[in-house]
């Protein structure tokens, strides 16, 4: 899941916050909020579960490679490479995947 569609994933959550219900059960508006297989209070706590764990990865960008950049990114789970561009310097800190979210941990973690 990426980091997009959690974020309009809380923004319906925050709108219900201060909606009513409508006759809804809290159960079937988190089932569709988030976008649960199916209504049953399992299934939907285990999809939210799934969403606070998106799970994680690790950088795997090679800084050793001919051409590569000082700062680049490559996710471990889905490949998604960040690298210097034209113009554009990479930076920063690499927290999530910005392509499937999940979050980035140092390979001390092992």
């Amino acid at each position: 899941m990426t980091t997009e569609e959690l974020n309009e994933i809380t923004s319906r959550l925050r709108r219900t916050a201060v909606d009513t219900l409508g006759g809804e059960s809290l159960q079937k508006i988190l089932a569709r909020i988030t976008k649960a297989p199916a209504t049953d209070w399992r299934t939907v706590m285990r999809r939210i579960a799934d969403l606070i764990d998106r799970g994680v990865c690790y950088n795997v960008y090679d800084e050793s490679a001919y051409g590569s950049c000082d700062n680049g990114f490559k996710c471990s789970v889905c490949g998604c490479t960040v690298e210097d561009e034209e113009h554009y310097h990479v930076s920063g800190t690499w927290n999530f995947c910005p392509q499937c979210g999940k979050r980035v941990w140092s390979m001390k973690h092992e």
